[in-house]
């Protein structure tokens, strides 16, 4: 796979109004850290940012002042009204030295009990976090749901990568096709909280996410 490439520039500015001026500029600020690395202030062009970003690497090559550093993205915030990217937190890795990241799951296919008995595919767990060596990091999981029949399930244990370890409960399932009248009431007491109950909204994260 063809290398990715990524220029930063060290900041010397901090605090909401450099980052404030930045983001006007095109730019993004960004920290780089690693175990083994000393922790540093960036900047990199967020259209570079959004190119490096489509391509889904599992790792980028980021080239700071001359110096080459293999990362991996570990935290990218969005504005959450513009949904354009704020700060992008690099994590360097060492070749050889197992890490521990969360992977996006994606499901592909149509459930068969979606299809053909109209039930609805219910999805428990939209990112896993596992320990690998940073060559084994996927872009993401992606999990074929086509064979699932109503009250089927995927658990993390049915999934085929060797090269990864799930550092989750492997019983618990990523998603399982329920009944219309299932989701149905679900949806229904979702709706209709107990009487007393906290009316504050949530963040959208079910219980089974969280742990």
């Amino acid at each position: 796979m063809e290398d990715v490439i990524l220029q930063a520039a060290v900041r010397t500015e901090t605090g909401k109004n450099a980052s404030r001026r930045l983001r006007r500029e095109g730019k993004v600020p960004a920290i780089f850290y690693g175990t083994n690395y000393e922790s540093r202030m960036l900047t990199v062009i967020l259209k570079d940012l959004n190119n490096t970003i489509a391509k889904k690497p599992s790792l980028v090559k980021l080239q700071i002042e001359g110096q080459e550093y293999e990362v991996i993205f570990r935290e990218i915030q969005l504005d959450p009204v513009s949904d354009k990217i704020e700060h992008v937190d690099f994590l360097g890795i060492t070749r050889g030295t197992k890490l521990e990241v969360t992977v996006k799951v994606e499901m592909t296919g149509i459930p068969e009990g979606v299809k053909n008995s109209g039930g609805v595919l219910e999805i428990h767990r939209r990112r896993l976090r596992v320990e690998c060596f940073p060559k084994d990091i996927p872009s993401s999981i992606q999990i074929d749901v086509s064979g699932l029949e109503i009250n089927e399930s995927v658990l993390i244990k049915d999934l085929h990568y060797p090269e990864l370890t799930f550092l989750h409960n492997l019983e618990h399932p990523i998603a399982t096709v329920v009944s219309p009248t299932v989701a149905k009431a679900a949806v229904t007491v979702e709706e209709a909280p107990a009487e007393g109950a906290d009316q504050e909204g949530t963040s959208g994260e079910s219980e089974s996410e969280k742990k």
